[in-house]
């Protein structure tokens, strides 16, 4: 579990810092909310995305999906999102986004010190009799 988390962690900081390095980044204008199913696994949930309108560097102007949608509309028309613009698509940017990925890491290193405690220190035969 523990390399599940630092390895997601140190993949997702490694794109973030690609996209951030050769990307652009834009401001874009919310124009409205676009509401779709989204199929996660074998569950279904309809979500509701912003459109956002934004200019890219050559000075083209596109209107696409922000990525990151919600149950509930959360961005209201005239809202401005940051992103970064890269290969085709919109990726959410931001120091919170950074927070994210190094808590993953985080999270993984403390998962992996608590199950190194308990092998080393017997502790871990609580598990054998689950």
């Amino acid at each position: 579990m523990s390399f599940v988390l630092i390895g997601n962690g140190l993949y997702f900081l490694y794109q973030d810092a690609k996209r951030t390095k050769f990307g652009s980044y834009a401001i874009g204008r919310v124009i409205r909310t676009k509401g779709k199913w989204s199929f996660t696994g074998n569950r279904h949930s309809y979500a509701f995305f912003p459109v956002v309108e934004f200019k890219t560097k050559e000075g083209e102007v596109l209107q696409m999906d922000y990525p990151v949608g919600a149950g509930v509309p959360m961005h209201r028309e005239g809202q401005t999102l940051d992103f970064i613009y890269y290969d085709g698509e919109l990726y959410p940017t931001g120091p919170e986004w950074k927070f994210f990925y190094w808590f993953l890491i985080g999270l993984g290193l403390v998962v992996g010190l608590y199950v190194t405690y308990l092998l080393t220190t017997g502790e871990a035969s609580f598990f054998a009799n689950l």
